[in-house]
């Protein structure tokens, strides 16, 4: 909307005149300056003023499913639309709703909804909150919101160890016993290494012979970047089974193609193992290594020796992921997430 205007200046007086059609009262109204510029200045502002309370009222009525679906048209490319997923979540409960109202407290009321619903993890809902706040940016810097509410949204990292420490020795025997039927050679050794030494998957894949001392039974894992990081002694069964991996290259682990396994090779592997044994106890790379955790310190060992072991730069950390009394989620198989998560789900919301 455009302001009807026109600037002249009065002979009688020497001054510019002002002559413009008030948009709310319809009606004429005349204002004198000294210089024309002053004048094209004060109708410039009275020009923004309208075009800004037009979008505020445009605002005021916009759908959050609506500014999505302009987004995602302005920018296909987007983060936003990274996992698709979590922007369905989103939009099926938020998309009929004004952004204004989407407040801390709604945000929390729902993370905590679909974290029930869907059994998510604190990383989960860690890269959800990455991949949304790209949306609530954008409505911010357009105007639609004063703040992003997901500033105030904060997990409690961590909190998950416990939740998904499902698995007992006995669970780790069924898992071996099948893992061995379907891939003798790869995904058994991998995960019953892992298990016996509590390296996480990257560094496992990561280690080299030269890393090995097959005299000492030792590893020493090795960061590319930082060089040296630590050293512990393994057991003598999990030495054995290592010096009998065939030297294809330079790595210990190795595919049956002899080559270095990433991440996705195991994880497609791990997808046909569940579909061809689905009787196996629910298991990822995560509960491997805190089911080592646990059941190290079940066979009487220290909290600093895990500390070791893990690779802990802080012994308080690894006090706080597993020192603290939860032996009865350890035990109780009908443990539910009410018992083990806090009434907030690990989910905060701050000053």
């Amino acid at each position: 909307m455009k302001i009807k205007a026109k600037i002249y200046k009065k002979s009688s007086t020497g001054k510019w005149t002002l002559n413009y059609i008030e948009p709310k009262t319809e009606k004429r109204v005349r204002k004198s300056f000294n210089i024309k510029r002053a004048a094209s200045v004060y109708l410039d502002e009275l020009q923004n003023s309208l075009i800004q309370k037009k979008r505020n009222r445009d605002q005021d009525k916009a759908k959050l499913g609506s500014i999505i679906d302009s987004y995602i048209e302005k920018y296909p490319e987007s983060s936003f639309l990274k996992v698709k997923f979590y922007v369905e979540l989103f939009r099926g409960k938020f998309g009929k709703e004004n952004p204004k109202k989407i407040t801390p407290t709604v945000l929390q009321e729902w993370l905590i909804e679909i974290r029930k619903e869907y059994n998510l993890s604190v990383k989960t809902l860690g890269n959800m909150k990455g991949q949304l706040q790209v949306i609530f940016t954008h409505m911010k810097r357009e105007g639609y919101i004063a703040a992003n509410p997901f500033k105030k949204i904060k997990f409690r990292n961590r909190i998950d160890v416990y939740r998904r420490n499902k698995l007992s020795q006995e669970d780790m025997k069924k898992i071996f016993e099948n893992l061995y039927y379907y891939s003798p050679y790869f995904l058994y050794r991998f995960i019953y290494v892992m298990y016996y030494t509590g390296m996480t998957k990257i560094e496992l894949a990561r280690v080299k012979h030269e890393h090995f001392d097959y005299e000492a039974k030792r590893i020493n894992i090795v960061s590319p970047r930082a060089g040296f990081v630590r050293s512990f002694v393994i057991e003598d069964h999990v030495a054995e089974l290592l010096k009998g991996q065939p030297k294809r290259n330079e790595y210990l682990m190795t595919n049956r193609l002899g080559r270095v396994i990433d991440t996705n090779h195991i994880c497609r592997h791990l997808r046909r193992f569940r579909e061809r044994y689905p009787d196996t106890p629910d298991f990822n790379m995560d509960s491997i290594r805190n089911a080592f955790a646990f059941h190290f310190l079940e066979r009487g060992r220290t909290l600093t020796d895990l500390s070791v072991i893990l690779g802990h730069s802080n012994r308080d950390h690894t006090v706080r992921l597993y020192g603290r009394p939860r032996r009865i989620f350890l035990q109780n198989e009908a443990a539910t997430n009410e018992l083990i998560m806090s009434a907030d789900w690990g989910i905060e919301v701050t000053d």
